[in-house]
């Protein structure tokens, strides 16, 4: 399953940046695009450039406080279910957290998870 992740989209509930995933939804009919599933909350008080870990089971992405957060993703069958997000440590990435910068994400992910 693919999964689009997107950030800086100011939930209802606050007016922080907040972490979304959507699952592509397969064509219909032959010859029709795709479709987006309804977006999944991933981040829980805010949050702007995500990246995902390679093998697809967790979404990295910065809290207003410009800290890596890490949240697990796991799906069941069409049914996409973030975890708790975890925060693994400072950063001192220009723009902090609270705003997506003209510079972008500027951090990436290890193959084997880490950051």
């Amino acid at each position: 399953m693919r999964v689009p992740a997107t950030g800086g989209k100011p939930s209802a509930v606050t007016t922080l940046p907040e972490i979304y995933v959507r699952e592509f939804l397969p064509p219909r009919t032959a010859g029709t695009l795709p479709g987006l599933g309804s977006p999944v909350l991933v981040s829980t008080d805010g949050g702007v450039h995500p990246a995902w870990r390679q093998d697809g089971r967790e979404l990295y992405y910065l809290n207003p406080a410009a800290a890596m957060m890490a949240a697990p993703v796991s799906v069941s069958g069409s049914a996409l279910s973030p975890g708790t997000p975890v925060l693994l440590f400072p950063t001192r990435i220009l723009g902090g957290g609270t705003q997506r910068t003209p510079l972008g994400r500027q951090y990436d992910v290890a193959p084997t998870g880490g950051s």
